[in-house]
């Protein structure tokens, strides 16, 4: 999958105990993308949201790249 930084994305999944239902199919840009070292297992992305959320962080396997308005 390898997202990088500026894509746009699409939260697929979130885990309501740490982020709550609110943020699912929520659309953003990757502003940071940390690379897996010791205790981490998944690559971990940051997500500006927006407003209301302008930093957040997710598994890169819980995002989407964002298609919406592209053409196949």
């Amino acid at each position: 999958m390898a997202l990088q930084v500026g894509e746009r994305v699409r939260v697929a999944y979130v885990n309501p105990r740490l982020h709550g239902t609110a943020l699912k199919d929520r659309r953003g840009v990757v502003t940071a993308r940390l690379e897996p070292t010791e205790g981490l297992k998944w690559p971990i992305l940051e997500v500006d949201l927006g407003d209301q959320f302008p930093r957040r962080y997710f598994p890169e396997h819980h995002l989407r790249r964002d298609t919406t308005g592209e053409r196949t």
